[in-house]
């Protein structure tokens, strides 16, 4: 069965993509590109600086000739929260509430 996910690292100073295709244990390249972050990036908070991100990405993604909308992100850590927590086993309807009432005790953030 062929993968055709690419790889994406949204960095402070870089945005980096490769697109490896994989069928079966054989991996082969097809695509990538690497440009600067733009400025301020992925460290500002306004809504229309992470639209401007998002077209700058896509853009990106686009003159790569990268075939696929399947992605596996990576951001820098500072960018993200992180935290592990137990659940039961429910229906998915359940967890995702669940997920939805676990969060609001630890995001400090809308």
């Amino acid at each position: 069965m062929k993968s055709t996910t690419f790889g994406l690292d949204i960095g402070t100073t870089a945005i980096r993509a490769v697109w490896l295709s994989k069928d079966n244990n054989r991996y082969s390249y097809e695509a990538s590109a690497v440009a600067p972050t733009p400025t301020p990036g992925i460290q500002s908070e306004s809504p229309l600086d992470h639209q401007e991100l998002a077209k700058y990405i896509n853009k990106l993604i686009t003159d790569a000739k990268i075939g696929t909308r399947e992605v596996s992100i990576a951001l820098p850590e500072r960018q993200v929260f992180t935290k592990v927590i137990d659940m039961p086993v429910i229906s998915e309807k359940e967890l995702s509430s669940a997920i939805y009432w676990e969060a609001e005790q630890y995001i400090p953030a809308p």
